[in-house]
């Protein structure tokens, strides 16, 4: 379905950078030991001009990028994870480091066949834009309002003069 529809539309990469925006400026403080751990780990993936920001902050991304990860999606490189203690019965494997038990079930050639056409399914489409996500989280200047514009207004006038003409239209 998504694969489908690429390439993506504008709209969908646009928010995804405004959002890595919000996340990368409103972010939560960090203890200093574990920033300097991420910051070790980014320096292992990323170029010396993205060691702080590392995932975090997505730019410059474009749609042929994320179709080219769409290509990669497909029912014979898939790895199904699940994760439960309804199959603590059948787990006989062992991890290597922490000892923890698993099992390894191949998905059969048949149920590749079934995935690799899947049924087109309507209600699965990709979202329409978002009007919530911000654009420009820039600050502002607050806005003054000049209160001496309304000094001529009386709002105990105004309020009693509404209430009684409530009062004569009700009887």
């Amino acid at each position: 379905m998504v694969k489908d529809s690429a390439p993506l539309p504008a709209y969908l990469m646009q928010e995804a950078q405004n959002m890595s925006e919000v996340s990368w400026l409103f972010r939560e403080q960090a203890e200093p030991g574990g920033i300097v751990s991420a910051f070790a780990a980014n320096m292992q993936d990323f170029p010396p001009e993205q060691y702080l920001r590392g995932p975090v902050k997505i730019s410059g991304m474009q749609s042929e990028d994320v179709s080219g990860i769409f290509e990669k999606l497909t029912a014979q490189d898939v790895l199904i994870t699940l994760v439960s203690k309804t199959f603590e019965a059948t787990a006989k494997k062992k991890e290597k480091w922490y000892q923890t038990l698993f099992s390894s079930t191949p998905v059969t050639s048949e149920r590749r066949k079934l995935w690799a056409s899947p049924p087109i399914i309507s209600a699965l489409r990709l979202p329409a834009p978002n009007p919530f996500i911000p654009g420009d989280v820039s600050l502002r200047e607050k806005a003054v309002e000049d209160l001496n514009r309304y000094a001529h207004c009386n709002i105990l006038q105004h309020t009693a003069t509404y209430c009684n003409t409530l009062q004569r239209t009700a009887t």
